[in-house]
């Protein structure tokens, strides 16, 4: 028995379209559109819905084994983001440091990274 190596990709361009077509309209109407719960609803006027739906497969066979991996996307929008009270604080990161991404409710740390040499790019910094 032979089988051949391969790699095999595929990614639907419209899945927002088959999506609907399965029965699901809600999610990406602006107005019907309920996503309770993702997030506070103090920072936002309308409803979030979803504006975008990517799904990608790939598959690799070789000798040493198979690989597989499955991906989809949904890009959440959400129409007039109004902050509740806030205040501006100026802060320079120019030494090294660790920073955390952190769920509000759960605690759950959803990223972790720590930046050693923060002057690497200097001219480009996320200055508003």
């Amino acid at each position: 028995m032979s089988l051949p190596r391969f790699t095999y990709s595929y990614e639907i361009k419209d899945f927002i379209g088959i999506l609907k077509a399965l029965g699901i309209k809600d999610a990406f109407n602006e107005t019907q559109a309920d996503f309770t719960g993702i997030i506070d609803r103090q920072y936002i006027n309308n409803n979030l819905y979803v504006d975008t739906a990517i799904h990608k497969t790939k598959i690799e066979l070789m000798e040493s084994g198979t690989k597989a991996a499955a991906v989809t996307f949904f890009g959440i929008k959400a129409n007039g983001m109004i902050p509740n009270d806030f205040e501006t604080v100026d802060i320079t990161f120019n030494k090294p440091f660790i920073y955390l991404i952190r769920d509000k409710i759960t605690k759950e740390i959803l990223f972790f990274g720590m930046v050693n040499e923060p002057n690497l790019w200097k001219g480009s910094t996320c200055d508003n």
